[in-house]
């Protein structure tokens, strides 16, 4: 499997972007002590040359977030620090860091013309070239930092009838072909995005270009061969997609030494069979097995108890919460957004293991699931598992995405899994 992250392990995905001409060389002290967010035009030189500009994924637009940047120097070490918020140089053993937003601000210990720097992310690898002078800084433009969507690993996607997250990754990677609806044109996605038939969306009239504009495969193509699922940085699935491969032992077999051996999986709604199947030990669905995590035996697959309505959920991830403040999809002070639950039954968490890292939670769910909060003070919306010896992780979200038109781009709900699926895996490694 390709490994497409080369960078340091953060609990939070929190670095910064000021640049001060009061900055020390202290290189003792590597905690993060708080941000300072300031414009890339406010950043003033310091002792030695300082590279500003902001990383981009191929859209242009969703900022790629703690990647790790870094230069080679002569003798092959890595030659760059990051400069911390409150005046603060810090030394990284191997490079600088975005932060939630995609700037960066990068001190040089060598100088030089024509650099040539590495970016690397959980999803996304590229290189750019820029000055790095002393006394000086050279703030890159962003077509220089902006990813194409040739620099991303390659994902799989597994179709699903509630749900389009190939429609987010072909809009973020800049490829493939959206109708008025939404939808992906099938025929038309990008190489780095492979699509697999899950039993939904896709019709026999569909070519797959990927696959030598022949039928589309399917998910048991996929999931049944462990060679194949290693060829992908991540494999997604859809809510709504082929549930009989849950109780498919090969399947869950690969699922397991898929994430062992540093791949990724998003998981969406009624997808959560597959984790829950592969790995029961991460989150307590409600009502399935044989309790509910609140002492309740209750039949198989009451999982899906939530309704249909708008919930207000608690943006607990420090990054998701400076991106969507710093693009005014909420307000400066919000710490809370809305999610839309446009279906009538979706998968409620009731607890998930300490290991696993809560992104988004809820305080109150739309009737009659928030009956299920009895006994619990939040309820898990949107999780993160990650596997700490190999870098493989697992992202399940309750809520998804079912965008009908363009200007649904512009909610927290889409906002939010496009940045997830970007960037949340970075926190893995």
């Amino acid at each position: 499997m390709k490994k497409w992250i080369r960078f340091l392990s953060l609990t939070l995905l929190t670095a910064f972007a000021s640049c001060s001409s009061t900055a020390t060389t202290d290189t003792t002290d590597t905690t993060t002590t708080g941000s300072s967010m300031q414009s890339l035009a406010s950043c003033e030189a310091s002792t030695s040359g300082t590279i500003c500009g902001s990383l981009l994924a191929p859209d242009g637009t969703t900022p790629l977030a703690n990647a790790e940047i870094t230069v080679q120097s002569s003798s092959g070490a890595a030659s760059l620090r990051m400069l911390r918020g409150q005046g603060e140089l810090v030394a990284s053993e191997s490079g600088c860091l975005s932060d939630a937003t995609g700037a960066f601000a990068c001190v040089c210990n060598a100088t030089g013309g024509d650099l040539t720097f590495s970016v690397n992310s959980a999803l996304v690898d590229f290189e750019f070239t820029s000055d790095c002078s002393a006394d000086t800084v050279t703030n890159v433009e962003a077509s220089l930092t902006t990813a194409a969507a040739t620099d991303s690993g390659q994902l799989a996607v597994i179709t699903g009838d509630y749900d389009k997250v190939e429609s987010i990754l072909a809009n973020m990677l800049g490829c493939g072909t959206l109708d008025a609806d939404g939808d992906l044109d099938f025929g038309t996605e990008c190489s780095r995005l492979h699509i697999f038939d899950g039993g939904a969306r896709i019709s026999a009239d569909d070519q797959d270009p990927n696959n030598g504009d022949t039928t589309y495969r399917t998910a048991s193509d996929l999931l049944t061969n462990a060679d194949l699922m290693d060829d992908y940085a991540v494999i997604l699935l859809n809510c709504g997609l082929d549930e009989s491969l849950t109780v498919d032992d090969t399947v869950l077999t690969n699922l397991q030494n898929f994430v062992n051996n540093g791949g990724k999986i998003y998981a969406s709604d009624w997808a959560y069979r597959y984790l829950e199947h592969a790995f029961p030990a991460l989150i307590d669905f409600y009502g399935d097995l044989s309790t509910d995590g609140l002492g309740e035996t209750i039949e198989a697959d009451s999982a899906r108890a939530g309704a249909s309505g708008t919930v207000t959920v608690n943006v607990e991830d420090a990054s998701v919460l400076t991106y969507l403040r710093e693009n005014s999809i909420i307000g400066a002070a919000d710490t809370t957004a809305d999610v839309d639950f446009d279906l009538s039954s979706w998968v409620v968490m009731s607890d998930a293991a300490e290991s696993v890292t809560q992104l988004l939670t809820a305080d109150a769910l739309t009737d009659p699931a928030d009956a299920v909060l009895a006994g619990n003070t939040t309820l898990p919306i949107a999780t993160l598992s990650c596997d700490d010896t190999a870098g493989g992780g697992i992202f399940y979200a309750s809520y998804h995405t079912e965008i009908s038109s363009a200007s649904d781009a512009d909610t927290a709900q889409e906002a939010i899994l496009r940045y997830m699926i970007l960037n949340g895996f970075n926190a893995c490694l």
